[in-house]
């Protein structure tokens, strides 16, 4: 759930909300790989994935809003009920790149 105010729309577009708040059961994007991919082929996936997020969030209004690039446990729900992990070539690409990866979602 987001305010209307932060999706970033221009003027031509009308969002009809009770509450300015925009709700949605859709995922707007996901990044995933197959463990049995190789270390070095998904390090480079996500590396030129995180060299595009400052175009991405550019080019498109809602991208800055979505939680794209945040790794943090608690706001992106790793480390919680969803025992999910990631890649170790995601891994290496996010650190390298400066982020910090929770160790409870590191494989």
């Amino acid at each position: 759930m987001m305010n209307i105010s932060d999706l970033g729309y221009g003027a031509d577009v009308e969002v009809v909300s009770e509450d300015d708040k925009y709700r949605t059961v859709n995922i707007t994007g996901a990044e995933s790989v197959n463990a049995s991919m190789s270390k070095e082929l998904v390090k480079n996936l996500t590396a030129a994935y995180i060299r595009t997020l400052d175009v991405l969030k550019a080019k498109t209004p809602w991208a800055k809003n979505v939680g794209i690039g945040i790794l943090d446990a608690k706001r992106s729900g790793f480390c919680g009920p969803m025992k999910l992990k990631y890649h170790a070539g995601a891994v290496a690409a996010w650190e390298e790149a400066g982020y910090s990866v929770p160790d409870c979602a590191k494989p």
